[in-house]
């Protein structure tokens, strides 16, 4: 579905991503390529490791996305144990963070800028 074809929907959960997606202050004809510094995703640390989630890094992933544009604290945190014995991945502050991997993508596409050092789910892409 192209932006033309989207652009005539009126549900307000678009809208509220559409308003989103342009504070960011990108051109209509530029290339996501062009803007941004570089791609990631991160991963889930082994959940049944106590150790990896006694810790104090925020651990951001889909069900953080509470409609905010900025994201400052997640409901997980990891151990810093869990980004060296795992895939997941630290994303510095003033990183964008998209869902790229969720039902919720059925209906929106959350976006949210981080307001501080954080690690990220494998469905998240800066």
């Amino acid at each position: 579905m192209g932006w033309g074809e989207v652009e005539t929907r009126l549900d307000c959960t678009y809208f509220r991503a559409r308003r989103r997606f342009d504070r960011l202050k990108f051109g209509e004809t530029e290339r996501l390529g062009r803007l941004l510094k570089g791609f990631f995703s991160g991963g889930t640390p082994l959940t049944t490791n106590e150790v990896f989630w006694a810790g104090d890094i925020p651990w951001a992933s889909p069900k953080d996305f509470d409609g905010s544009f900025y994201i400052s604290d997640s409901i997980d945190h990891i151990a810093p144990s869990a980004l060296l014995g795992s895939s997941a991945k630290k994303a510095e502050a003033n990183t964008v963070l998209i869902v790229v991997r969720s039902g919720v993508l059925a209906h929106s596409l959350p976006v949210a800028v981080t307001t501080r050092a954080m690690a990220i789910r494998h469905r998240l892409l800066l």
